[in-house]
């Protein structure tokens, strides 16, 4: 299968794991995106888009992306706290008054956000006309008592979050979260993201395939289903049933809590443009707003008696290694049934997503340990689809080492931006990662191995946004270009000394391509010697 996109030179080991995926673990249709400090460095997509009619993903195609949405309806709310519109530990009744009701005066937006609020489940049971309406949903909330003392534990409101969240935005703004999105945060940033897609996107919607085997939910009232299935009025994770989530009605509504339908490129750019801006425009949350939003507040043993080693902040999954590892303690992050990922991190300055069709079925190698994650992402760190479920097998101890020196290497130097100190990429199997400017690592011995020596690197330029051409001239005169345009002016010389090849790819065969430019192996060893 071959994949469309590009990757900078610094992440050609994202598209060999990309195409791996799907020549090794069955993957059908998928996409991925990574931006870093603002800037698309990664944009890969392939696959059937449509099983049915072999229709190809392309670049312009969405997917359902399930909880995903919680982290969308999350943004919304921490910017409205950051203008100053929400507070956060103030009781909902505050912009709600009929909330109150049944105990729950003490509720707040955070205790929500922490999925503390004691409302995992309505014990009312709307059908799919009343879900899909809104104001039935929040009747029901508001004559809801809590299940525990508000505050005291936690517990994954699946549902119920999105729906209260949404309400909230909604009394502040007088807009529906998914119209509130948009105006405020995604028509700005042209994101292929909605909470509610409209008609007209239809004919670029991905098609969801169920799984062989996929786990099967417990009893109709047993209360992990009634979470999930929000009592009933959906069909969890169903997709070619009545009312499923192929079912444009469902789709279309607003269903904030697990509705989300986006591109990889949209939930990507949402996540940089949160964490750091995107394409040199402001950042969407504050360095304030995001360490407010990565504090702590649910972990451990949940209401159920569960410890999944998750970690939740306002709103956001934390950096969990037993879980979901990320980059580190400001990383931020939401995923989505079927292998939906996304999150950002202001510190490494990165926005990351990986959405897919095909879901995760029992026994399903797309969702074992990461043999295939840890590829490319700054920090040695790619989550996602590309290491759905990670673990903590004995094969990870290299990708934490490669983590941590790279978090001491940040520290002491303060900077990624040149590519000098990025691994390009980690591979498992092998147990090596390679610098842009070639010298391997190998990382295998104990998670304690001695970290790379630190080499100097090529800052790449893009020349032409429509082009993707990309060109460098090193401070000895030597050129490089990736597509054969000639370099660009002499504004645009490189900052380090050592040009690397145009097409390096953690030392394995290269195979960046997209529409207008393709780099093969032995053009890399080509350009490495011209250089």
């Amino acid at each position: 299968m071959e994949h469309n996109g590009w990757a900078d030179e610094r992440f050609g080991a994202v598209a060999d794991v990309f195409a791996a995926n799907f020549a090794e673990f069955d993957e059908l249709g998928a996409a991925v995106t990574v931006f870093v400090d603002g800037r698309e460095v990664v944009n890969l997509w392939g696959g059937v888009a449509d099983e049915r009619t072999g229709l190809a993903w392309r670049q312009d195609t969405v997917v359902p992306v399930f909880s995903c949405a919680k982290g969308i309806v999350s943004v919304c709310a921490h910017l409205l706290a950051q203008q100053g519109r929400l507070d956060l530990d103030a009781p909902v009744a505050t912009y709600w008054p009929e909330f109150a009701r049944g105990g729950k005066e003490s509720i707040t937006p955070r205790m929500v956000l922490g999925h503390r609020a004691g409302l995992p489940v309505l014990d009312a049971s709307p059908d799919f006309a009343e879900i899909t309406a809104w104001a039935p949903v929040v009747r029901a909330i508001e004559e809801q008592e809590p299940l525990w003392a508000p505050g005291e534990t936690y517990e994954y409101h699946a549902h119920v979050f999105g729906f209260l969240l949404g309400e909230v935005i909604r009394r502040l703004t007088g807009l529906t979260p998914g119209a509130y999105f948009r105006e405020a945060v995604a028509d700005d940033l042209g994101l292929r993201t909605w909470i509610g897609l409209p008609q007209r996107e239809l004919g670029s919607l991905a098609r969801l395939v169920e799984a062989p085997g996929r786990p099967s939910m417990p009893g109709p009232d047993h209360i992990l289903t009634r979470m999930v299935t929000m009592n009933g009025a959906f069909v969890f994770p169903g997709v070619d049933v009545p009312h499923g989530w192929n079912d444009p009605a469902l789709l279309g509504a607003e269903i904030p809590g697990a509705g989300a339908v986006s591109s990889a490129h949209g939930l990507a750019a949402l996540y940089a443009a949160a964490a750091t801006g995107v394409d040199g425009s402001e950042r969407l949350l504050s360095r304030e707003t995001v360490t407010d939003a990565v504090r702590e507040q649910s972990g451990g043993t949940s209401w159920l008696g569960l410890d999944m080693g998750v970690r939740w902040g306002s709103g956001f999954l934390l950096d969990a290694p037993a879980f979901r590892p990320t980059l580190g303690p400001r990383s931020f992050a939401n995923d989505g049934a079927g292998g939906q990922f996304a999150f950002g991190d202001d510190e490494f300055g990165v926005g990351f997503a990986y959405v897919a069709n095909k879901m995760i079925g029992h026994g399903d190698a797309r969702a074992g340990p990461p043999r295939r994650g840890r590829t490319g992402v700054p920090g040695g760190a790619h989550p996602g689809r590309l290491g759905v479920i990670p673990g903590t097998a004995p094969e990870d101890a290299p990708g934490r080492a490669v983590l941590r020196w790279l978090r001491q290497e940040r520290q002491e130097s303060g900077d990624f931006r040149d590519g000098g100190l990025l691994v390009s990429g980690y591979r498992p199997e092998v147990r090596t990662c390679t610098h842009p400017a070639g010298a391997a690592y190998t990382a295998g011995r104990a998670d304690g191995s001695p970290p790379p020596r630190r080499t100097t690197s090529t800052r790449w330029w893009r020349a032409s946004r429509t082009a993707r051409v990309w060109s460098c001239t090193s401070t000895a005169g030597s050129s490089t270009t990736r597509s054969g345009s000639p370099p660009p002016s002499g504004s645009h010389r490189c900052t380090r000394r050592r040009a690397p090849s145009p097409c390096s790819s953690s030392g394995a065969a290269a195979s960046w391509r997209s529409s207008r430019a393709t780099c093969r192996r032995s053009s890399a060893r080509a350009s490495s010697r011209r250089s």
